[in-house]
């Protein structure tokens, strides 16, 4: 089984939950956190993470004898609870296991894995690996379990925010930066280009991952060519 698995969501807002909890319409909850978070009309807004819920769940390892990402691809279902339940059993097994391996994500304790749970209650899934190892997943200063590469880079909250993500880093180590047309504000967005997003964030995570373990000297050699993305 290969040490690490990295992983990365695309998610669509509930919009029906959000509206309910906020006593609003959609553009009244998009003009409040406009306002607060200082933005224009045209600008990005950060939905909290409660009203996300899982669209696309892709995952790649990396093979533990040639460090290479292998088996990238998106979990296979046709609405979000079947995808949820998928993963979930999945990284019990992937985390059961005497050789047990350790998940790899970007930003992924502070959003990825959190929506994730969410889901979890939502639809009744059983997690129970990822809840009960008291120095798990869900634990903050491990990495045996779980690597955050933005915890890392943060010193766990030391510094404030990493100002363009993944996509900074994946500019800083000579890949594409994300595209500006991410976003889950859109419903409309295919789900077939939404996987595409998700699969570039795992290969982008993983050289940059690779980057990382190089400079933390958990890797030989530097990689230095980085993988093909698919045209976002």
């Amino acid at each position: 089984m290969a040490n690490y698995a990295l992983f990365d969501i695309e998610t669509k807002i509930d919009w029906e939950l959000a509206e309910k909890i906020e006593d609003a319409d959609r553009e009244e909850i998009l003009g409040r956190l406009r306002e607060q978070q200082g933005v224009g009309p045209l600008d990005d807004v950060w939905i909290p993470y409660t009203y996300h819920l899982p669209v696309v769940i892709a995952c790649g390892l990396i093979e533990s004898a040639t460090g290479e990402l292998t088996r990238l691809g998106c979990i296979k279902g046709e609405d979000s609870e079947t995808i949820c339940a998928e993963w979930w059993n999945w990284v019990d097994t992937f985390q059961s296991d005497p050789r047990r391996g350790t998940l790899v994500s970007f930003n992924g304790r502070s959003f990825d894995l959190p929506v994730l749970e969410l889901a979890a209650l939502r639809f009744g899934i059983p997690c129970g690996v990822h809840w009960n190892q008291k120095y798990g997943n869900r634990y903050r200063y491990q990495d045996d379990w779980h690597i955050d590469v933005l915890d890392l880079f943060t010193g766990h909250g030391a510094t404030r925010g990493l100002r363009g993500g993944l996509s900074l880093l994946s500019g800083l180590v000579g890949m594409p930066v994300k595209s500006a047309a991410h976003s889950n504000l859109y419903d409309d967005v295919p789900l077939e280009v939404l996987q595409r997003w998700a699969r570039n964030d795992v290969r982008r995570l993983y050289f940059v991952f690779q980057r990382l373990q190089y400079i933390r000297d958990r890797l030989k050699d530097l990689p230095i060519e980085p993988p093909e993305l698919e045209e976002e």
